[in-house]
C-alpha cells in the first residue's frame, strides 16, 4: 500500500492523495510538506474545481439510510443525499 510521500518507482515524483476524495496523485518532493513540516493539501482536478460537490457517486434509490449517514459523516451535506 502506497503512503503519502512514497517515491514512485521509475519516476522523480512522489505519491500524494487528494484531500477530499483520496485520489492518488504524483507531486514533486518539494511540494509534499511546508516549511513547518506540515503536509501541503493537494486536490485532484475534480475536487479542485469549486463546482464539484465531492460525492463519490450519485445517489441511487437502492441506497439505504446507513450508507447515506456514513457518506454525510465523511463528506458533510452532499446535495441529493
Amino acid at each position: 500500500m502506497e503512503r503519502y510521500g512514497d517515491p514512485i518507482r521509475g519516476s522523480v515524483l512522489c505519491r500524494a492523495f487528494c484531500l477530499r476524495c483520496g485520489e492518488p496523485m504524483r507531486v514533486e518532493y518539494q511540494r509534499l510538506w511546508d516549511d513547518h513540516g506540515r503536509r501541503i493539501p493537494h486536490y485532484c482536478r475534480d475536487c479542485g474545481n469549486r463546482d464539484h460537490v465531492g460525492c463519490s457517486s450519485p445517489p441511487s434509490p437502492n441506497d439505504d439510510d446507513g450508507w447515506k449517514a456514513s457518506v454525510q459523516d465523511a463528506y458533510g451535506d452532499c446535495p441529493g443525499l
